[in-house]
């Protein structure tokens, strides 16, 4: 076991918030904020291929 590994286990370990199953529990920062979107709110094809990546990452 590496130094800090024990400290962490639970960070990668599945949960639940509420009724929600989470994989992990790690969380994607909401500070990532885009200027993909347009001026009255509408989300472009880039905005939703950065959603699609960050989906992929398994963040929450």
């Amino acid at each position: 076991m590496r130094p800090g590994e024990a400290k962490l286990a639970q960070l990668f370990a599945s949960g639940n918030i509420g009724k929600f199953p989470t994989k992990n529990r790690i969380k994607y920062g909401a500070c990532c904020v885009s200027n993909y979107n347009t001026r009255d709110g509408f989300i472009t094809p880039r905005e939703l291929a950065r959603t699609k990546v960050i989906a992929g990452t398994g963040c929450g």
